[in-house]
């Protein structure tokens, strides 16, 4: 039996409802609780949930942003899934010391694929936005991490809207 939880709100339940089918194809059963979001993230701090759906948005535009979400030393912080395995460690350490470049990758390659072997986490879902803009909107393009982009965007004044 797993143990999964989430937020008491429309999207938690439908996400319990996908999880609950899918793990009982597999004959797999599955307990639930929700919780608020910050008795979550305490419970996840201290290593008490066992699954749920987590979202991460990159804060810095490098893979470690990713894999140190990972790393043992991390746990009680940004490593929510109390991940502890000793190998991924050690290519962890190897790899932060060096600068981006084909060997960091290959270590970050090693270090996706064991944590694929110990079922770390499971990827889900990307999400998409849609972004319309006015005319007069000057030099916009899309950051691909940055949220708050539009402190870099400019108004044309001078241009009258139609």
């Amino acid at each position: 039996m797993v143990h999964f939880t989430t937020l008491p709100d429309s999207e938690g339940r439908l996400t319990e409802e996908m999880m609950s089918k899918t793990l009982g194809k597999l004959n797999i059963r599955m307990s639930s609780e929700k919780k608020k979001l910050s008795d979550m993230l305490k419970a996840e701090k201290a290593c008490q949930v066992e699954i749920r759906p987590d979202r991460w948005i990159a804060d810095y535009p490098d893979g470690d942003n990713f894999m140190q979400l990972f790393y043992s030393k991390n746990i009680g912080q940004s490593n929510t899934s109390c991940t502890d395995i000793p190998e991924y460690d050690r290519l962890y350490e190897k790899a932060s010391k060096l600068p981006e470049s084909a060997e960091r990758t290959a270590l970050w390659v090693d270090m996706a694929r064991l944590l694929e072997y110990y079922g770390a986490m499971k990827p889900s879902v990307a999400r998409n936005r849609n972004m319309v803009m006015q005319p007069r909107v000057l030099g916009f393009k899309k950051h691909p991490i940055l949220l708050a982009d539009w402190l870099y965007i400019d108004v044309d004044t001078k241009t009258k809207e139609k």
